[in-house]
C-alpha cells in the first residue's frame, strides 16, 4: 500500500501498532473457545479475513432462528 502511495509509511506504521497492541490485550481463539462453552446457542461465528461481508450476511441469515 505504501509503495502504491495509498498509505504513507507513518499511517501504516500507527495502524500495525494498534493491530500488535490488541494482539496482546485479546486473545481471539480464548474469547471463541468461552463463546463456544457459554453461549453455543447464541453464537454465530464468521471468519472476517476469510470470508466477504456478503457471505457473513448470508451466514448470519441463515442461522438466525425462524
Amino acid at each position: 500500500l505504501v509503495a502504491q502511495g495509498q498509505i504513507s509509511h507513518d499511517d501504516l506504521i500507527a495502524k500495525l501498532t494498534i493491530v500488535h497492541n490488541e494482539r496482546q490485550n485479546y486473545d481471539p481463539d480464548t474469547t471463541l473457545s468461552a463463546l463456544r462453552q457459554h453461549a453455543p446457542d447464541r453464537l454465530i461465528y464468521a471468519d472476517t479475513t476469510q470470508l466477504t461481508p456478503q457471505q457473513i450476511a448470508q451466514k448470519t441469515i441463515s442461522e438466525l432462528p425462524s
